[in-house]
């Protein structure tokens, strides 16, 4: 009995502490509403004022903007574009070098770069093995770090550099960045030993055909007259005509693609796309709310210190007539 009673005085304290603590929250509520109601004339001051201040900032800042460059990278030199992106960033802030490479001030802010992830890309140069694996990696977003990476960038075709641009930044700007990349001494250098080995590698192959063309008149020559033993050999392949026509295909599909790069490697850098230049726009920007906020919730903070303070004033004083 003396339990039931017990367990029936903890469940109406309990209901009693929860009754205290709603009304606790409405009376501060109330109290806010009221706070609110009293100092409205001081609140929607601080916001026409905040407004004012915000929008003389927003009209003044300077204006961010960006543009998106596809760019196709020859001679394998992927990490050299990506190391003279990183060393650009680190001194276009030197009116020296900005001088020298002819940017006015608030044209650019920086560049990023990063490679489009290419699953045909990558098949390629792992010579279509653990394709499964990368195909997993591809379409799993938790890897992207890793397809991006140091690692495998350099196995993509294609890449973007995004231009970081301020108020003076223009189509120029962009083309400026693409010939900066393609006067470069590394560039021309490397430029010209691959044009030379490109077109070495046609006339050899071009060689080779006009063999492989000989080799099929002779075996056609052979095989009117029943006679095959004059039929020139090349490999294991040549033995029958079919051979013979697959070689030629198989060295015709390489010369196309070897004059495709020699034509492309005039520039080292190509750009692919025709980049447009657009507003970035942020949060951060939009001083004319920012501001208003700001002297809103400092006017909260300050008028709630200041009334604590009045509180513990007042409590301290009664203490001390209670000790009278």
């Amino acid at each position: 009995m003396n339990t039931d009673r017990q367990d029936e005085i903890e469940v109406t304290a309990i209901f009693d502490w929860i009754k205290r603590g709603f009304q606790a929250v409405m009376l501060a509520i109330l109290g806010f509403i009221n706070f609110i109601l009293k100092n409205a004339i001081i609140i929607l001051i601080l916001i026409v004022i905040g407004a004012i201040i915000g929008w003389f900032i927003d009209a003044n800042k300077p204006k961010a903007f960006q543009a998106n460059l596809i760019v196709h990278i020859n001679q394998d030199a992927t990490e050299y574009v990506y190391d003279w992106v990183e060393s650009f960033n680190t001194k276009i802030n030197d009116s020296l070098y900005r001088n020298e490479v002819a940017f006015a001030k608030n044209e650019i802010v920086g560049l990023e770069i990063e490679p489009i992830v290419n699953y045909k890309d990558l098949q390629t140069e792992f010579n279509n093995q653990n394709t499964d694996i990368l195909k997993l990696l591809i379409e799993s977003n938790e890897d992207k770090d890793i397809l991006i990476s140091e690692s495998l960038r350099n196995n993509y075709s294609y890449h973007i550099i995004k231009l970081n641009l301020e108020e003076n930044g223009n189509q120029k700007t962009i083309t400026k960045i693409i010939d900066l990349l393609n006067s470069n001494s590394y560039f021309i250098s490397l430029n010209t030993i691959e044009k030379e080995f490109s077109k070495r590698k046609i006339d050899q192959m071009e060689s080779s055909l006009k063999q492989v063309d000989s080799s099929i008149t002779i075996y056609n020559k052979g095989l009117a007259s029943g006679n095959l033993s004059n039929s020139v050999s090349i490999n294991s392949e040549s033995s029958t005509l079919e051979g013979l026509f697959r070689i030629k295909q198989s060295l015709l599909k390489e010369i196309n693609k070897e004059t495709e790069n020699l034509i492309s490697s005039n520039r080292p850098i190509i750009l692919v796309n025709d980049a447009l230049i657009i507003q970035t726009k942020s949060f951060i920007t939009k001083s004319k709310f920012l501001i208003p906020l700001i002297l809103v919730l400092g006017f909260f903070i300050t008028a709630g210190l200041f009334n604590m303070y009045l509180y513990m004033k007042r409590l301290s004083y009664q203490k001390k007539n209670e000790r009278i």
